[in-house]
């Protein structure tokens, strides 16, 4: 994938691609917030970004249908599920950085 696009995460290969940015974003927020890494879930803090990311992509793409909906909330439920995944792989390979 060349582009990631709010309409591109609304596939399922942008669901993957967006999973890994995602990850990536609460590495930094976890980095940058030693505190929000104590107190709030690298799991929690995927599932409210992966939410603002989909909400944000189907208010500004998203067909508004009930379709629509749906396709977004599967999007949704793969990049979360994914980003949690791809945590939870890492922390296992890795379990000093974790």
């Amino acid at each position: 994938m060349d582009n990631l696009t709010l309409a591109a995460i609304l596939t399922a290969a942008g669901a993957v691609s967006a999973a890994l940015l995602v990850r990536q974003t609460v590495e930094l927020l976890k980095a940058v917030f030693p505190k929000l890494d104590a107190t709030v879930s690298g799991a929690l803090q995927s599932f409210v970004l992966t939410g603002a990311l989909y909400v944000a992509a189907f208010v500004t793409v998203g067909e508004r249908t009930p379709e629509g909906v749906f396709v977004t909330f599967l999007a949704w439920l793969s990049c979360a599920s994914s980003a949690v995944g791809i945590n939870a792989v890492w922390d296992h390979a890795h379990p000093s950085s974790g």
